[in-house]
């Protein structure tokens, strides 16, 4: 029986620690893109049961006052409850507001190159178009320095804010590369 809480103990681990290297996965939405409001909890709790089970089988074992079926609601409640808590501290953790530039949807297409689809004037936005993985984007857009942008020209996005993306035409972002 020891090497069935070995095995729980091994394998919880190694899922705990692959976790750990990829980070808990988004699940996928019907159009492919990843859901950023809940994370896949399956591999953490299998991971985290599987080590409670394994550590807690382990110990139980060789205790002569515990019967068979107390040892297996023991084990249970035992990789139940870390289990529980495991998904907790994902999800509040996911819950946390990330500091990574690419989360931040102002800054994700932040140095897309996007054609100017209708004229960007001094004092009223244009409309910029871009493709970026098979999918195509068009929003407001006007540039950093609000001067006027003719229809066809090339510009680099900078941020989005709302559904208005902030441009830079690319010849001025090419001479300072």
């Amino acid at each position: 029986m020891q090497i069935l809480w070995y095995l729980a103990i091994v394998a919880g681990l190694l899922l705990l620690v692959y976790m750990m290297i990829a980070g808990v996965p988004h699940p996928r939405t019907s159009s492919g893109e990843r859901s950023q409001h809940t994370p896949r909890l399956l591999l953490p709790v299998v991971g985290t049961f599987c080590t409670a089970a394994g550590i807690t089988g382990y110990l139980t074992e060789r205790s002569p006052r515990i019967s068979g079926s107390m040892r297996v609601a023991i084990i249970g409640g035992v990789g139940l409850v870390a289990s529980l808590l495991a998904a907790w501290a994902v999800m509040k953790a996911f819950a946390m507001p990330s500091d990574d530039p690419e989360d931040d949807p102002r800054y994700r297409f932040q140095g897309h190159i996007a054609r100017v689809a209708q004229p960007i004037l001094a004092d009223r936005p244009g409309r910029v178009v871009f493709e970026i993985d098979g999918r195509r984007y068009e929003l407001r857009a006007q540039t950093v320095n609000r001067a006027p942008v003719a229809v066809n020209t090339e510009v680099v996005i900078e941020q989005i804010d709302d559904d208005l993306a902030t441009v830079e035409l690319w010849s001025a972002v090419e001479e300072r590369l």
